[in-house]
């Protein structure tokens, strides 16, 4: 049995993200989700151009924790957008 999961610092409202995309011509095949911990580790990254350092400091995990956020993340999007299938933003449940 693993370890219980740490929770992950998240800065954005994302009650403003719970969303879903795909193709236009809604032929999409599979449905690909995206966690809330994914998105905050895109755009720590990608967006707000932070290292892997800094983002994994903001989230409150270690550098490979973040690091495998991030790839996974990035394997989400890219699969999707080149085999045209769905992506749906996950929303966290509310405590």
């Amino acid at each position: 049995m693993g370890r219980k999961k740490k929770e992950r610092s998240l800065t954005m409202d994302l009650d403003q993200i719970c969303k879903r995309f795909g193709p236009i011509d809604d032929v999409a095949t599979e449905c690909l989700l995206l966690r809330p911990d994914e998105v905050q580790a895109l755009r720590y990254k990608d967006i707000d151009g932070y290292s892997i350092i800094q983002a994994a400091e903001k989230m409150g995990i270690s550098k490979s924790v973040f690091g495998s956020l991030y790839k996974e993340a990035r394997e989400k999007l890219i699969t999707a957008v080149l085999d045209g299938k769905e992506i749906a933003i996950l929303c966290p449940l509310k405590q």
